[in-house]
């Protein structure tokens, strides 16, 4: 479904050429969600694997950026952690760093995190790409996912660092082919 629909981004690509692109699509075998009986695409991280990469004492700094509103900040810190779960802080400030609300505490197990990155199989592509963000320059896995809402077509794409499991280091959501929404990482630390 997806090859047709990103063949010319494909071959666009200045990294990896269009050949790597589609030899991950092919290869990337979707999984049965066992509470919902739907096929669902290959997640980026293994629960393990964000474990490992946000210790306590991660900082994850993103901007968002909604279409017609003022940008704001959003930092994630995970607080503590074991091995079932963390405690995540995350608050919002605008960009001079005053504060919007209070600051949110909630846990997580690894898995939850894991699930948060679980696309339906038939609504999602899968490649290889490379992406610049203000936190750097990553290999990535990025996630296209379609969807429709009020008959508008909903476009969303998830760039997820190879070397940083976790949430993805920038999200694009378009609607009728404007962008409405982008989150990206600004700066990730461990203290």
């Amino acid at each position: 479904m997806f090859v047709a629909d990103l063949l010319p981004s494909l071959l666009a690509r200045r990294r990896g050429g269009a050949l790597a692109a589609l030899v991950a699509l092919s290869c990337s075998s979707p999984e049965l969600d066992t509470l919902t009986g739907i096929s669902i695409a290959p997640r980026p991280f293994s629960a393990e694997q964000i474990r490992a990469e946000n210790p306590p004492g991660t900082v994850l700094l993103f901007r968002i950026e909604r279409d017609g509103r003022v940008p704001i900040l959003q930092e994630t810190r995970f607080v503590s952690a074991d091995e079932k779960g963390a405690v995540i802080q995350v608050s919002f400030t605008d960009e001079n760093g005053e504060a919007l609300g209070e600051r949110s505490t909630s846990e997580a197990t690894w898995r939850e995190l894991r699930d948060h990155a679980t696309f339906p199989a038939l609504h999602t592509g899968r490649l290889a790409d490379w992406i610049e963000v203000p936190a750097g320059t990553f290999e990535c896995w990025l996630y296209t996912v379609s969807a429709a809402s009020e008959g508008e077509p909903i476009l969303t794409r998830y760039w997820f660092a190879k070397s940083r499991p976790g949430p993805p280091i920038q999200v694009e959501v378009q609607r009728a082919g404007q962008t409405v929404m982008r989150t990206v990482l600004l700066q990730a630390s461990h203290s």
